[in-house]
């Protein structure tokens, strides 16, 4: 039996090593940033009731019509279009609902914001319908609930996007993903492999600039990717991520502030950055953390040594160029670290 009301939740997600080698058959360790989410709340109502959308169908089918002929709406086109992901790819009869969404998730800086909305919504569809094949299918395997996100905004609303940024939302842990089947950034295959990793030496955080959001499928629109020097970066974003893997598994603060300052380094040496985001790499660097984007810009995420080294790190960031600072679970190193300069 359907629930009234239901409602689901997804964390934002930010990048440690080898972005956005993931974009072009390359590899990426992520983790989940637990302190901002997105929120979707659906009830039950005699026909869909979706912001944006001028008419109410009052079946799924319907919907899919709606959209099919007048697009997804222009208030929040990722609800819409999840839901017919969900009628397209799975089969899901849904029942008519209203939807409300709420994300504390700061937009444009690289949280994978977008993707927080769409499994929100998938995880309240869920609770709301379990006892269905499909409920029970998303509900248990979370490469399926990332595969579905994935193409309601890839296939329905023509978005260039990844599997990574919703596996990790899926799995809602640190995680290894390698991506080599997949060779370009239109190319929306869902299949590749993952594995989980454990708790992140040193002492991690991100921060970002609330006044510089970025558009991601910009960034990687103006990305060359016919060059040498890109295939080079490519290869070099993917070993970065392989050495993150290993470092954290050694739990090895060292190794991974290597891995994560080569991801920026590979990242600049291919791709047109803005200097504001490239700032407070910089800013992070100058105080002996090391430091990558969270996304495509607008965040970055910081490895420190411990606590005391944290605090004053973020610290700078905050005084010198006005960057909010979000934590990140961490533990303390099994050796010590210096720095990686």
């Amino acid at each position: 039996m359907a629930a009234e009301r239901s409602t689901g939740h997804c964390s934002a997600r930010a990048a440690i090593a080898g972005n956005p080698s993931d974009m072009y058959g390359g590899a990426v360790v992520a983790v989940p940033v637990r302190s901002v989410a997105a929120s979707v709340t659906v009830v039950a109502s005699e026909a869909f009731e979706l912001p944006g959308l001028d008419r109410s169908p009052s079946t799924i089918d319907e919907l899919d019509n709606v959209v099919a002929a007048s697009g997804c709406g222009t208030v929040q086109p990722l609800v819409a279009a999840t839901l017919i992901a969900l009628w397209r790819r799975l089969d899901a009869d849904i029942s008519p609902v209203s939807v409300e969404v709420s994300t504390a998730i700061p937009r444009g800086v690289g949280f994978a914001g977008s993707s927080a909305i769409v499994i929100a919504t998938i995880r309240a569809l869920v609770q709301r319908q379990p006892g269905t094949t499909w409920a029970r299918l998303l509900g248990t395997d979370p490469w399926v609930l990332a595969a579905t996100a994935l193409h309601a905004e890839t296939s329905v609303l023509g978005i260039a996007a990844g599997m990574q940024d919703r596996l990790v939302q899926s799995l809602g842990d640190n995680a290894f993903m390698d991506f080599s089947h997949r060779s370009t950034a239109t190319d929306s295959s869902d299949s590749g492999r993952f594995r989980l990793l454990g708790p992140l030496p040193g002492a991690a955080f991100v921060a970002f600039r609330s006044d510089d959001a970025s558009d991601s499928g910009a960034v990687h629109a103006r990305a060359d990717t016919s060059t040498t020097s890109f295939d080079t970066a490519k290869a070099g974003l993917a070993r970065a991520a392989h050495g993150a893997a290993t470092a954290i598994d050694a739990y090895d603060a060292r190794g991974l502030g290597i891995a994560m300052d080569a991801t920026f380094d590979l990242r600049a040496s291919c791709m047109d950055l803005d200097p504001a985001h490239v700032e407070m790499v910089h800013t992070a660097r100058s105080q002996g953390a090391a430091a990558t984007y969270t996304g495509s810009g607008g965040a970055i995420t910081v490895l420190c040594t411990d606590r005391d080294h944290a605090s004053a790190t973020a610290a700078r960031l905050r005084n010198d160029l006005g960057c909010q600072i979000l934590p990140l679970p961490w533990t303390e190193a099994r050796t010590t670290w210096r720095g990686t300069r």
